[in-house]
């Protein structure tokens, strides 16, 4: 990890990191606290594209991002990271997970705490590392009507498994600890799949049993950035140095481009 960036982590006590799609039932990574709430001014859409984890590169998967939207709102969790070890483990972790391999770009978002309909206290509010999918990203396939979603999702398989599952365990998740949220996009999108799949008959949706780091090394992608700070998703040969070298590298630059590493400086 390049010097400036691994000083910074290591002056750090804790960071904490927001999930919102597959972070919030396959962590992939230590942490010491989990908090539910949610960041305003976002929507959750299925509108990023997946080439390994849920896909393939001829039957693109569709995975989770955040849109801005006036008067949004999206309920996840918030992670924390304590100390320089676990944060620094974290981060390579998602930086080949979701940046290298999944083409999204960090940013720092506000995170507001759920607090009991009881209590009398005020929510806490503190920045989040955030991975969104933006537009200019090549994997991006943008909106899409929900039935047409449903079929695409149907019928797109990764090597971590089917992208009904990853659609799935999402909205379970949600279900079973966030009941506050009110996401018709997810909703409608898990009713569709499971009216279509009545009529259908898909791959079970729930066996995968994937280590999100270690994929298989020809399937894995390397992340080239372009003269524009575009990320480029090419294939990449058997060189795990270069690989993870590649991934410091990434991370570094979308850490920088964001203003994310500023953010980590000032905590």
């Amino acid at each position: 990890m390049d010097r400036d960036l691994e000083k910074v982590i290591d002056q750090l006590t804790d960071l904490w990191v927001f999930g919102y799609g597959s972070i919030l039932w396959k962590q992939g990574f230590e942490f010491d606290d989990q908090l539910f709430g949610y960041v305003d001014g976002y929507v959750r859409r299925f509108w990023q594209g997946n080439t390994t984890h849920r896909g393939t590169p001829l039957s693109p998967g569709r995975v989770a991002t955040l849109i801005e939207h006036p008067g949004g709102c999206v309920w996840g969790a918030a992670y924390r990271l304590c100390g320089s070890n676990q944060i620094k483990l974290a981060l390579e972790h998602l930086g080949l997970r979701e940046c290298l391999l999944g083409g999204y770009a960090c940013q720092s978002l506000t995170f507001t705490e759920r607090v009991s309909s009881c209590s009398n206290d005020l929510p806490r509010k503190f920045p989040v590392l955030t991975f969104i999918a933006v537009p200019s990203n090549s994997l991006y396939l943008g909106p899409v009507d929900l039935d047409s979603l449903a079929r695409q999702v149907i019928g797109c398989k990764g090597n971590c498994g089917t992208n009904v599952e990853y659609v799935f365990r999402i909205a379970e998740f949600i279900h079973a600890n966030i009941p506050e949220e009110i996401d018709e996009h997810l909703f409608v999108l898990e009713r569709k799949i499971r009216e279509n799949m009545e009529t259908s008959n898909p791959v079970p949706a729930n066996q995968s049993d994937c280590s999100l780091i270690n994929v298989p090394r020809a399937a894995q992608d390397e992340a080239i950035l372009n003269s524009n700070d575009s990320l480029t998703i090419v294939r990449t040969n058997d060189n795990e140095d270069a690989s993870t070298a590649t991934v410091k590298e990434v991370l570094k630059h979308l850490l920088l481009a964001s203003g994310a590493l500023d953010y980590l400086r000032e905590m």
